[in-house]
């Protein structure tokens, strides 16, 4: 859909100044900015989830709190998936999804389930790494011709946002979309 829109909006002559992606988003962005194509897009979507899907099983959970407010509830096996500012999202394996659950509602603290089977952005991806870096290598990324701003770092890319060691970081750590 994102891409589509941003199909359309070309079309009619309008076009971005810079692109942003959030988590997935950003393969998105990577497209629009012309890092990579479609095609290529999916080929590595595709690879990445089959690879993912190799993985036991995990999950991600929404907590309305900042990493700040948060860090002192930390529990074994939990990771900062994805950093908003005002809220967290964090990921690990099932079981230690649930204590960590616990520790925050005998806290008072809510959290939101995420509709997800993996701890993505987090070391829970590292069996997985080096067959996904056999699949980026097989693709071309160049240098997007229209700015984008890097999940990962928070800040405009750079030279080293184009290399397969970028989306690696960006399957296998925290996403710091809040800077």
């Amino acid at each position: 859909y994102e891409y589509s829109l941003s199909v359309l909006l070309k079309s009619w002559g309008i076009t971005p100044d810079f692109v942003i992606g959030y988590s997935l988003g950003e393969y998105v962005a990577a497209c629009v900015s012309g890092m990579f194509t479609l095609e290529t897009a999916f080929d590595i979507l595709i690879e990445r989830g089959r690879l993912i899907n190799t993985l036991n099983s995990g999950g991600m959970l929404g907590v309305p709190l900042s990493l700040k407010a948060v860090r002192p509830y930390f529990t074994n096996g939990i990771n900062v998936a994805i950093n908003n500012g005002e809220s967290i999202v964090v990921s690990g394996k099932q079981k230690h999804l649930k204590i960590f659950k616990e520790v925050l509602r005998h806290s008072g603290i809510d959290t939101i389930e995420i509709n997800n089977l993996y701890a993505l952005h987090s070391s829970e991806m590292q069996p997985i790494l080096s067959d996904f870096e056999e699949i980026l290598l097989k693709h071309n990324l160049q240098k997007p011709t229209i700015p984008m701003i890097s999940g990962v770092k928070g800040t405009w890319n750079d030279l080293e946002d184009i290399s397969t060691d970028y989306w690696i970081k960006h399957l296998s750590e925290t996403i710091e979309f809040h800077k």
